[in-house]
C-alpha cells in the first residue's frame, strides 16, 4: 500500500473512531435552535469522512492513478504543463525556402529559365561571376549596388553605355526577381524625362545581384535583330521611331570593353521605320544599342537588345 492509500485509510479510521454511541441514536424531530445543533453534531463526523473520500477522488483524477509518481515541487506547487508551440501552415513559408526546409537541395536556375530567352548583358558575364559576388565579394562589402535594381540600371546607362547625361531614375517597378527601371534626366521646367525603360532580372534569391537584359525607349524600338538572335557581320539593325529631325546612332558593345559604332542615320516621322547596316568584329554576347538626341541632350532616348555570335 502506498503513502496516499495509507493517508486515506488513516483519515477514515479517525473519522469512524470519533463517532460515539450516543451520536448514532435517533435524533428528536428538529425543532428550533436545539434541533439544528443536534443535526450539526451528528453530521460533522460524516462530512469529515466524506471530505477525505472526495480529496482522494480528486487526487486520482489529476494523477490518473493513486500510484502515479511526481517529483516534489517547492511549496507543494505542481509543475506547469509544457506550452504548445504554434504550428504554421506550409503557405506561411516562402516557396523558395520549401526545398531548403525539407532538407532537399535547391536546384539553381539555369540561364534559359532565369532570363527567359534574353542575354545577360551587364554587369556580370555569367552566373558564376554573379555567384562570386553573392557569396564572396558582396558579403565582404564589395560593390553593394549590385543588390539594388535602381542603382544597377542607372550605372548601366552611365558606366557601361557611357551616357553620362542620363542622371535620374524617373520611376521604378521592382519585383522579387524582375525589375523595370525608367532612367532619364531633369527637363528645364523641373519635370523628369524618361529616356529608356531598362529591364533587369535577379540571379536567384533575395541576396543575388541584378543583371540588365534589355531596354526600350519611349517611341524608339529595336525590332531587328531580336533578343537572343545569333548574328554575323554585317547585320541590319532597325525598328520604329516617332519624332522630328532625329539621328539614330547604333553601337555594338561587349562586357569586356569591345565597341563598334556606326555613323548616325537620319530618321523621323510618326511610328516611322528606321534601319542601319552595322558591321562589327566582336564575338560572344553583344549589346546592340540605338540612341537618338541632339535637341536637349545627346541621349534623349535609347533602346538595347542582346544577341550573340556564332562560336
Amino acid at each position: 500500500m502506498n503513502d496516499i492509500d495509507d493517508r486515506i485509510s488513516a483519515a477514515l479510521h479517525a473519522a469512524v473512531d470519533g463517532i460515539r454511541e450516543q451520536d448514532l441514536r435517533p435524533a428528536e424531530p428538529p425543532s428550533g435552535a436545539r434541533s439544528s445543533r443536534q443535526t450539526v453534531r451528528w453530521l460533522a463526523p460524516m462530512l469529515a469522512a466524506a471530505a477525505v473520500v472526495i480529496a482522494a477522488a480528486v487526487t486520482f483524477a489529476v494523477t490518473g492513478s493513486p500510484s502515479a509518481s511526481r517529483s516534489p515541487q517547492p511549496g507543494g506547487v505542481s509543475p506547469s504543463p509544457s506550452p504548445t508551440l504554434p504550428q504554421y501552415p506550409v503557405s506561411a513559408v516562402r516557396s523558395s525556402e520549401v526545398s531548403t526546409l525539407s532538407g532537399e537541395p535547391t536546384v539553381p536556375p539555369t540561364p534559359s529559365t532565369l532570363f527567359n530567352g534574353n542575354e545577360p548583358l551587364w554587369p556580370f558575364a555569367s552566373m558564376a561571376e554573379a555567384a562570386q559576388w553573392e557569396f564572396v565579394d558582396g558579403p565582404n562589402g564589395h560593390s553593394p549596388w549590385h543588390g539594388d535594381a535602381k542603382a544597377t540600371a542607372l550605372f548601366f546607362a552611365q558606366n557601361y553605355l557611357q551616357f553620362h547625361d542620363i542622371t535620374e531614375v524617373t520611376k521604378a517597378l521592382v519585383y522579387p526577381n524582375q525589375a523595370r527601371i525608367q532612367v532619364g534626366y531633369d527637363l528645364p521646367g523641373g519635370t523628369k524625362h524618361t529616356a529608356s525603360v531598362i529591364e533587369l532580372v535577379r540571379y536567384g534569391d533575395d541576396n543575388a545581384p541584378w543583371e540588365v537584359v534589355a531596354a526600350a525607349g519611349p517611341s524608339l524600338s529595336i525590332d531587328t535583330p531580336t533578343t537572343g538572335d545569333v548574328v554575323t557581320s554585317p547585320m541590319t539593325v532597325g525598328g520604329r521611331i516617332t519624332g522630328a529631325d532625329e539621328n539614330i546612332t547604333v553601337a555594338i558593345r561587349t562586357i569586356n570593353g569591345g565597341l563598334n559604332t556606326m555613323a548616325p542615320a537620319p530618321a523621323g516621322g510618326d511610328n516611322a521605320p528606321w534601319s542601319v547596316t552595322a558591321t562589327f568584329d566582336l564575338h560572344g554576347v553583344l549589346t546592340v544599342v540605338a540612341s537618338t538626341g541632339g535637341h536637349l541632350k545627346a541621349h534623349e532616348r535609347f533602346a538595347v537588345v542582346g544577341v550573340t555570335t556564332q562560336s
